[in-house]
């Protein structure tokens, strides 16, 4: 059975009221994630935890003139967590968190779960509570330049082709029916600045199929990390950061990133510990 939290070096993330834990993904991505060197936006898309939101936080608090975190959740019980967990780290004041779908959230209108308020002010409850739902405008809204994102993260729903969970909660966080990749594209493309940065973790096996609709969304791949668990053996993971056509090289950079030495359980690289050590408690 999973903890009911997870303790990084310099916050803590409950988690029994979510349906994904905190797991290797989410942590490969937030570290990943390139960090923009001035004053910049960023949103995290289907946030769960808000795991990444936290530890983009973290990474930017030293970041001259500051960054602000905005995260989405559409699970109700989810998203109230998350804003929690927000609450309650040493970036409270950097950390917005929604309760919607991307699709009608509008960055200046919807009304934050959490956004600088006193910590007793989230609500405590689940889809009952009325406090941080978001437009249902949003999908066709323009959004004012000054308030497009310089960098989006995600770690979409992941299953495809396989049979949806039972646990309503788990089905919404793991399967890509809940949020597809074409719809997840469309609205980073929406919310996403000229210039700006749209970063994911996928299982390898749907990279192919992204990058299409990456293509038709107008992006462009910038970087490529293939994650290997193990020597030896085929990627399981891969991290991908895009920009729109325009905006990103002639060619991607590329590069893997392999989490175990394959020398008995616990044996990380030297790669992954630097990538990771930071956050990770046993590093």
């Amino acid at each position: 059975m999973s903890n009911s939290w997870f303790r990084f070096k310099r916050f803590v993330v409950e988690q029994s009221d979510t349906a994904m834990k905190v797991g290797t993904d989410g942590v490969l991505l937030g570290a990943w994630a390139r960090v923009l060197p001035g004053p910049a936006r960023y949103l995290d898309i289907g946030t769960g935890t808000g795991v990444i939101a936290l530890m983009l936080a973290q990474r930017t608090e030293d970041v001259p003139g500051g960054a602000t975190v905005d995260a989405v959740e559409v699970d109700g019980a989810g998203a109230v967590q998350a804003a929690a967990n927000a609450a309650s780290s040493p970036w409270s004041h950097a950390v917005r968190v929604y309760r919607c779908g991307i699709g009608i959230f509008r960055p200046g209108v919807s009304e934050p779960l959490w956004g600088g308020r006193d910590v007793a002010s989230v609500p405590d409850g689940g889809e009952e509570t009325a406090a941080g739902d978001c437009s249902e405008e949003g999908e066709s809204a323009t959004v004012p330049p000054e308030l497009l994102y310089h960098h989006i993260v995600s770690n979409p729903p992941w299953f495809v082709d396989s049979l949806p969970s039972p646990h309503a909660g788990r089905r919404v966080a793991r399967h890509a029916d809940s949020l597809p990749y074409g719809e997840l594209l469309q609205h980073a493309a929406r919310l996403l600045a000229p210039e700006g940065l749209f970063s994911v973790v996928l299982p390898a096996d749907s990279e192919e199929r992204f990058l299409a609709g990456a293509r038709v969304a107008g992006f462009g791949l910038n970087r490529r990390t293939r994650v290997f668990t193990l020597p030896g053996i085929s990627p399981k993971r891969v991290l991908l950061e895009f920009a729109f056509a325009g905006s990103c090289g002639a060619m991607p950079v590329e590069d893997t990133l392999t989490i175990e030495t394959g020398e008995g359980s616990g044996s990380y690289t030297d790669e992954y510990r630097r990538l990771t050590g930071d956050f990770y408690l046993r590093f």
